[in-house]
C-alpha cells in the first residue's frame, strides 16, 4: 500500500485536518479564505481523536454527528463545516437546516451570553451569528462556472445586510464546489479545490495548505486510520462500479433499485466491520435511520 492515494475528502481525513486541535491554524487559514472574514482564534466544539473514534467503531458505539466540524470564534460565532461527496435530494435545505439549528441551540443559554459579557435574561441574548461551510463534490449550482457561492440575509429594496449590534451578519452559508475549476477562480480557492481533489498543491498555496497535504499523505496515517480508509475507499469503488455497470447495461427502471441493493448490500458489509453510521452515510448516501436498521 505504500503508493497509496487517498483523497483529502475523504471522512477521516477530512475530520483529521479540519478537527484536531493540534492543526488548528489550518482551520482558521480554511475560514479566512472561504468566508473572508478576520479570525484569531478558534476552538474545536467536537474534535477529532482517533483513538476514541477507532474504539467507538470497535466497540459498534456509532457516532451521530450532523456537521463533520463544529468551531466557535473568539467573538463566540459558529461554524459549522461539512463536506458531501455524494448528490442528494433537497441538499440547500439540508444546508440551511443544519446552519439553522446550530444558531438556535444556544437560545436561553446564560452561561453562553455571558461569554461576550451579554446583558442575561433575555433569552434571545445567548444567540450568536453562525456560519455555514459546504464543501460539495457535484454541482448544486448549474446557473454559473464559479465554484464559490456565498448567501447572507439581505434587504434587496435598501441594499442593507441583516445585522446584529455590533455589526456582524447573523446568518450565512458558503459552498465551495470541486467540480468547478475555472482561471478565473480567485487563487486561495484554487489551491483548495486542488487540495480536495488530491491534486499536487501549487509551490504558491499558502503554508498551512501546503501543510494540510502532506497530514493526509498515506505514508503519515496512524494504522488505524489507514484501516479505516482502506475499507472505506473499497467500498466507494464498490459503488461506483455498480453505478458504472447500470449505466452501461441501460437499464432505466430498474438501475436505482439495483444500486439501492448495492448500497444495503454495502452498509452491511461495513456494519459488520464496525464502522460508524456518518461514514457509511457518507459513502453510500443510505440514510441514517436507514442504516440502523439493518443493525444486527
Amino acid at each position: 500500500m505504500s503508493n497509496q492515494k487517498v483523497t483529502p475528502a475523504n471522512d477521516i481525513l477530512f475530520k483529521k485536518v479540519f478537527g484536531s486541535p493540534k492543526y488548528r491554524h489550518i482551520l482558521i487559514g480554511f475560514i479566512k479564505d472561504i468566508l473572508d472574514i478576520d479570525v484569531e482564534e478558534v476552538t474545536i466544539e467536537n474534535p477529532y481523536n482517533i483513538d476514541t473514534y477507532y474504539q467507538a467503531s470497535q466497540e459498534k458505539q456509532l457516532l451521530q454527528t450532523e456537521v463533520d466540524v463544529l468551531a466557535r470564534l473568539s467573538d463566540q460565532t459558529l461554524v459549522t463545516i461539512e463536506i458531501q461527496l455524494r448528490a442528494q435530494i433537497y441538499f440547500k435545505e439540508r444546508a440551511l437546516y443544519y446552519a439553522a439549528e446550530k444558531y438556535i441551540s444556544n437560545y436561553g443559554r446564560e452561561d453562553v451570553a455571558r461569554l461576550e459579557n451579554k446583558k442575561t435574561g433575555a433569552k434571545y441574548s445567548s444567540l450568536y451569528p453562525v456560519y455555514g461551510i459546504n464543501i460539495l463534490e457535484f454541482i448544486l449550482f448549474k446557473e454559473d462556472e464559479n465554484p464559490h457561492h456565498s448567501f447572507t440575509l439581505y434587504d434587496n429594496n435598501q441594499e442593507l445586510y441583516f445585522v446584529d449590534e455590533n455589526n456582524r451578519q447573523l446568518f450565512t452559508l458558503a459552498f465551495l464546489e470541486l467540480k468547478k475549476h475555472t482561471n478565473k477562480t480567485q487563487k486561495h480557492l484554487r489551491y483548495w479545490i486542488q487540495y480536495f481533489t488530491g491534486e499536487k498543491v501549487a509551490e504558491s498555496a499558502p503554508s498551512y495548505i501546503k501543510e494540510a497535504y502532506q497530514i493526509v499523505d498515506y505514508q503519515n496515517l496512524e494504522r488505524e486510520e489507514r484501516t479505516m480508509i482502506d475499507a472505506a475507499e473499497k467500498a466507494r469503488e464498490d459503488l461506483k462500479a455498480t453505478i458504472i455497470y447500470a449505466e452501461r447495461e441501460g437499464i432505466q427502471k430498474g438501475i436505482q433499485k439495483g444500486i439501492h441493493v448495492n448500497q444495503i448490500e454495502i452498509a452491511e458489509n461495513m456494519l459488520g466491520k464496525n464502522f460508524t453510521v456518518d461514514l457509511i452515510h457518507e459513502i453510500t448516501g443510505l440514510e441514517q435511520k436507514t442504516i440502523n436498521s439493518l443493525k444486527v
